[in-house]
């Protein structure tokens, strides 16, 4: 009879236990992600391998003020064969109150981009003060040239993020 009354003790205090860890981590899942927005796009290149570009625009508000940033997220199309090469692999992120911008930023990534076949890397605008009657957001476009192809630079208009 003690054995099952013990049994039952513990699986009680197990049981509040877990609804302690619950109540606990209940503010946790309710603290909202940052608005984001991803653009990805497949360039291709003769003869190398083609390149997936995931490009993710966000905005954060925080107290008074509001900060852009992009993750740069790249990796080969294949395994097999040498992965296609940038000249160019840039672009503004810029931080818009009602589509006018407000903050710009030089985001140059060509570097990270041809020194790893796949890799991420964030970028982060600059900290500008926000009044909360305002809608925010970020956009970007892209200018990017690919080795040895002929063509010069080509544009990629990225979708901007959700409104803060």
């Amino acid at each position: 009879m003690r054995t099952i009354a013990r049994r039952l003790a513990t699986g009680a205090l197990a049981i509040g236990i877990m609804a302690g860890i619950g109540v606990a981590a209940a503010p946790l899942a309710a603290q909202a992600e940052p608005p984001r927005k991803s653009n990805t796009k497949v360039i291709t290149f003769d003869n190398l391998v083609d390149r997936k570009i995931t490009i993710t625009l966000c905005i954060t508000r925080s107290g008074g003020k509001v900060r852009s940033h992009a993750v740069v997220k790249w990796e080969p199309t294949s395994s097999i064969g040498l992965d296609g090469i940038f000249e160019k692999f840039e672009f503004n992120l810029r931080t818009e109150r009602d589509d006018v911008v407000k903050s710009r930023h030089a985001v140059f990534a060509r570097g990270p981009i041809n020194a790893e076949s796949s890799g991420e890397k964030t970028y982060y605008g600059d900290w500008v003060t926000a009044d909360s009657a305002t809608v925010w957001t970020t956009d970007a476009t892209v200018r990017y040239n690919r080795d040895g192809d002929g063509q010069g630079d080509l544009l990629w208009d990225l979708t901007g993020s959700p409104a803060v």
